[in-house]
């Protein structure tokens, strides 16, 4: 029994630190850690260089979330979803109305592309295609 245990070790070790070095390549991969830049800190309440974990890959956005979005120059910046618009809707009950945040209106078809209304550091709200969206903020790490 203790010889058939001391030929798996070897290989159970290899299977572990296969399956940790695969972790930490997802993690690399999928999220980042960043520091916040002065121009943001005002409007959000962020302190200049606290530490943003960032998604990467995030697929679902929810009204409140905060995101890093793009601009046709290529900047970034920082803003916080407030309303998701829809392109085509129906009427719903008080009770679904509740769960969609309140609007009335829900997407049919569940299109996951759809614009999002949001605040700027700015201060200034706009309409966000999801395509410029880059990144949700999952985590603001305050050292």
């Amino acid at each position: 029994m203790t010889a058939d245990l001391r030929r798996w070790l070897p290989r159970l070790q290899r299977l572990v630190w296969v399956v940790a070095l695969g972790s930490v390549g997802y993690l690399a991969w999928r999220y980042e850690a960043v520091a916040v830049p002065a121009g943001v800190a005002s409007t959000f309440g962020l302190v200049p260089g606290d530490r943003v974990i960032l998604d990467r890959r995030a697929e679902a956005l929810h009204v409140g979330d905060f995101v890093v979005t793009v601009d046709a120059s290529g900047l970034q910046g920082l803003a916080r979803l407030t309303a998701e618009l829809t392109g085509p809707t129906t009427s719903m009950g008080p009770e679904q109305s509740e769960r969609s945040g309140g609007s009335g209106l829900a997407a049919v078809g569940g299109d996951t592309a759809a614009p999002w209304r949001a605040v700027g550091a700015d201060g200034v709200e706009r309409v966000l295609a999801r395509r410029d969206v880059v990144a949700r903020v999952i985590l603001v790490w305050p050292f």
